[in-house]
């Protein structure tokens, strides 16, 4: 004889299992009243009551699973990427259970990866898609940068507006950018050169699994993948193609230097 189904609180261990739990809770809770309520007398307060109260379950259980799929998806996401979207719009660190060796070689192997696919004109690159034009990126600005008002500035003379500040009052302990891969590669530049003016010493790609709507994040916490170097300078300066920008990558991962 198989055990009877029954929801074991201690395996719900993923954010979407939760929501499927409270699905299932609430489909059990309206049954529940409605049966009661059919046992009822007609007429009764009670029956009413309870069939009042499964009708407005519906509609409350709907709001709080839109509010938690778009105001709060960030927090719906699994322990892994959550502590990569904290990692990089706060200065909290969450640790998972990661072994940093592998983790190094995923990196390099990605950066093989774009390698690879800038060089074959059938496969997209993630920085070579589509100019995007300055005014209509999403950029946001940490508010803990010891130079926060001079690159504020910067940007207003550049005509590259805000979309909003994130971050703490302490500092990133790397000064550092972040990008979404649907960049191009001119706007890309544009900030990377930004980045050279004001003394930042590397960059990274923002993962779609982290959550974060910015397109560019200008003082990024969390780990950064490559180097800002005067070789990157003179690669801006000679009308560089998404290879050139990967090959560079190849050769120029960022090493955790003491402050």
């Amino acid at each position: 004889m198989t055990a009877p189904h029954r929801i074991e609180p201690d395996r719900i261990t993923k954010p979407m299992q939760l929501l499927a739990a409270w699905l299932v809770g609430l489909i059990i809770v309206d049954t529940a009243f409605l049966t009661a309520s059919a046992r009822m007398s007609v007429g009764s307060w009670e029956r009413g009551a309870l069939v009042v109260a499964a009708i407005a379950n519906v509609p409350v259980f709907l709001i709080a699973l839109f509010l938690l799929q778009t105001r709060f998806r960030p927090e719906l996401q699994e322990d892994s990427y959550y502590s990569q979207y904290l990692d990089r719009r706060t200065n909290e660190v969450v640790r998972v259970s990661r072994d940093e060796f592998f983790e190094k070689e995923l990196i390099a192997i990605r950066a093989e990866l774009r390698l690879l696919a800038a060089g074959s004109p059938e496969v997209a690159v993630p920085v070579a898609s589509p100019g995007v034009s300055a005014r209509t990126l999403l950029v946001g600005l940490n508010k803990g940068l010891d130079d926060f008002v001079e690159i504020r500035a910067r940007l207003k003379n550049e005509g590259i507006p805000l979309s909003g500040f994130f971050g703490t009052d302490e500092p990133p302990r790397y000064r550092a950018l972040a990008f979404a891969p649907r960049l191009s590669l001119a706007e890309m530049a544009r900030f990377l050169r930004l980045g050279l003016d004001m003394k930042f010493v590397g960059y990274s790609y923002i993962e779609d699994e982290e959550g974060i709507h910015e397109d560019v994040l200008i003082g990024s916490y969390g780990a950064v993948e490559y180097e800002i170097t005067g070789e990157l300078e003179a690669l801006l300066s000679n009308s560089p193609e998404p290879v050139d920008l990967r090959f560079y990558e190849a050769q120029h991962h960022f090493r955790i230097r003491s402050r």
